[in-house]
């Protein structure tokens, strides 16, 4: 009985999640704001984290907003704990570089970390904004729906290590 109360409990939620997400896209195509994010690419030997969010259609790095006054980095932090349980230090992420993503009507400045371990780290979802998580390798990665910005990263990752 309480797994199918938690079930509900976790549809609810994700119904909530994509009817907040679908305002925000109406809000986003009406005012096209700038808006600060981060995203992590979380690497264990040749395979990277994604995650499904329940309000896409798109395979994702961890990412998320940046809260006014919030250090970027702390921001990384939560927003990698937020989606899947993994707790790191602020000085264990490394800035691969800061970016524009336009996609989604807004102008997405945001930094993407990298981090790397060698044993994959348990992951935990909510079910409820994140669905889905797991570690797979770049060309596993690119058969999926891939998010704009996590496709060009994961592209340019295997033209590095090719290249």
């Amino acid at each position: 009985m309480a797994r199918n109360h938690h079930s509900l409990s976790d549809r609810l939620w994700q119904w909530f999640y994509t009817a907040a997400y679908r305002i925000l896209l109406i809000w986003w195509f009406i005012f096209r704001p700038a808006v600060q994010g981060v995203h992590i690419a979380v690497w264990c030997g040749d395979r990277i984290l994604l995650v499904r969010n329940s309000y896409r259609r798109h395979y994702t790095l961890p990412c998320g907003g940046v809260k006014s006054e919030e250090d970027i980095r702390l921001a990384a932090c939560r927003e990698l704990f937020e989606e899947v349980r993994i707790e790191v230090d602020p000085d264990e992420l490394g800035l691969e570089g800061n970016y524009l993503n336009r996609s989604e009507f807004k102008k997405d400045h945001f930094a993407l970390f990298e981090i790397r371990f060698t044993s994959e780290p348990p992951l935990q979802v909510d079910n409820r904004e994140v669905i889905w998580a797991g570690f797979m390798t770049p060309e596993e990665a690119l058969h999926l729906n891939l998010f704009p910005s996590t496709e060009r990263y994961i592209r340019e990752s295997v033209d590095d290590n090719t290249g």
